[in-house]
């Protein structure tokens, strides 16, 4: 399963890894930043950046967060909880336009990995009709690409289907277990698990919507305004968590 989703991890992480200069030496001033991540494959290249040193010879110390759902990530960013967030940037664009936080999105990632999974009775999306679309939060991110897949399938949201805001990726994948719940989106390790479960896959979100700027890094404006070295070398690493993701087993 690991192997599987550093694959796919590895093309999808291309748009979000640009060439950046060779890193600089030890800065003097040791930060550490705390970071907020939703569970699954879209951290490996944190995990290799720590694995590796890319943080530690930056003068770096990563303190990663899991949220259970968007609505909390939100939230504890514009609270000051946390320093960075890694999510789709439809998160940031929510709190710049509803909350009215001062957010700035600061690299792209990945286009999400995300499958659209369905109980096994389902066999293409009108099927949901009179079901449950399970969700993090309604009003962002994957749940918004999932009713765009269900309106061009006849549906109308809250009409014909329910909205079922459950959390994150792990939830989710559980809550197909209930036969209203008919249908979610997931991105690995969890499209994986669910189908292990058997639960079934409609298409890959790439497939069935197009492309999509899903995974990004945002943080507040002033605090990227105050920290702007640490946060430069926290991507600076990042990047090379990704090249490395992308080649696993270097020559």
């Amino acid at each position: 399963m690991i192997r599987l989703a550093l694959a796919t991890l590895s093309v999808a992480l291309i748009s979000g890894c640009a060439l950046t200069p060779q890193h600089a030496p030890p800065p003097n001033d040791p930060v550490t930043l705390k970071v907020n991540v939703f569970r699954g494959s879209s951290n490996i290249p944190i995990y290799l950046a720590q694995e590796n040193g890319y943080f530690s010879r930056r003068g770096l110390t990563i303190e990663m967060q899991f949220t259970p759902n968007s609505t909390a990530q939100r939230q504890g960013l514009a609270a000051g909880r946390f320093d960075i967030a890694h999510a789709a940037v439809d998160n940031a664009i929510a709190m710049i336009e509803v909350a009215k936080a001062d957010v700035v999105i600061v690299a792209g990632g990945d286009g999400g990995m995300n499958e659209l999974l369905v109980r096994p009775e389902i066999n293409r999306p009108a099927d949901i009709r009179g079901k449950s679309y399970v969700v993090d939060a309604p009003n962002t991110a994957y749940a918004l690409i999932g009713r765009k897949i269900f309106r061009e399938a006849g549906l109308r949201d809250g009409v014909d289907y329910k909205l079922d805001p459950l959390g994150g990726s792990e939830a989710r994948s559980n809550g197909l277990n209930v036969p209203e719940r008919a249908a979610t989106l997931l991105n690995p390790p969890w499209n994986f698990i669910a189908r292990d479960k058997g639960a079934k896959s409609l298409g890959r979100t790439t497939d069935l919507f197009g492309p999509y700027q899903a995974s990004g890094i945002f943080v507040m404006r002033p605090w990227a305004a105050k920290n702007g070295p640490a946060l430069e070398r926290y991507l600076a690493a990042y990047i090379e968590g990704c090249r490395v993701a992308q080649d696993p087993l270097p020559a």
